[in-house]
């Protein structure tokens, strides 16, 4: 009878321990989880600040092609990059021209 009692006794605290191994992995994988949703969040956040910095850059110009307004060609844009079709095409470049710049980018120019 203690025989089995000692090899119940054994036998419950390798479950144990085979839980406790478990535990610890479990909490390991959620902590590299959780540094890897940091690290996507920075870098969307930093992806979020350079698309800004590159619209600001982009709005000093204003473009007119083949008599359309610049609201229409950044819809045309939008729908391009949205689609995955190449931004610009030589023969649009060819007759787009720059109607004005701001004060600002000639100062630069």
């Amino acid at each position: 009878m203690m025989d089995e009692i000692s090899n119940s006794t054994n036998e419950q605290s390798q479950g144990i321990g085979q839980v406790n191994d478990a535990v610890i992995h479990i909490d390991d994988i959620t902590q590299q989880n959780a540094a890897l949703v940091e690290q996507a969040a920075a870098a969307a956040g930093n992806l979020a600040q350079q698309a800004r910095c590159v619209e600001q850059a982009m709005a000093v110009f204003k473009l007119k092609a083949q008599g359309r307004s610049a609201p229409a060609g950044m819809a045309q844009l939008k729908r391009a990059s949205l689609a995955g079709l190449p931004l610009l095409r030589p023969s649009a470049l060819s007759s787009a021209k720059v109607v004005s710049l701001p004060r600002k980018a000639r100062q630069l120019a």
